[in-house]
């Protein structure tokens, strides 16, 4: 599951955040549609990833239809949140961590960052020679 791309795409997810704001209970905040593009709504975590790999907020609706570059980025930051449910589904622990009272725009985008910084290190740490 391990792939260079995944930084990229934290980094990006992490900057449609910033420039979107964040959003609580659904992929996107479907609300301000009418003056707003989908590319350009608030979004929730998942939502930002699927907008940095698919171009739209909301992804197919069973994680099996979607980029697998997409189940990676889930996979990955599912692993590393803290969620209240106990689930297989990486998107249901994101979106119930993304969705916790007081969860702050602030704190997507570090998980984002500290995910990038992450994948980074995984795929820059030079190997080390262990002696027999």
């Amino acid at each position: 599951m391990s792939n260079p791309q995944l930084a990229f795409v934290y980094l990006q997810a992490a900057d449609i955040i910033r420039a979107n704001g964040h959003h609580q209970g659904g992929y996107l905040n479907g609300a301000l549609l009418l003056a707003r593009t989908r590319q350009t709504v608030p979004v929730d975590a998942t939502g930002a990833l699927s907008l940095v790999i698919t171009g739209d907020p909301v992804p197919p609706a069973d994680l099996v239809d979607c980029p697998q570059l997409y189940q990676d980025a889930v996979t990955f930051l599912g692993g590393r949140i803290h969620s209240t449910i106990v689930d297989w589904d990486p998107e249901e622990r994101i979106a119930d961590w993304n969705d916790q009272d007081g969860r702050t725009a602030a704190e997507v985008i570090a998980a984002f960052e500290s995910a990038a910084a992450d994948i980074d290190f995984m795929f820059s740490a030079p190997l080390v020679a262990v002696a027999a």
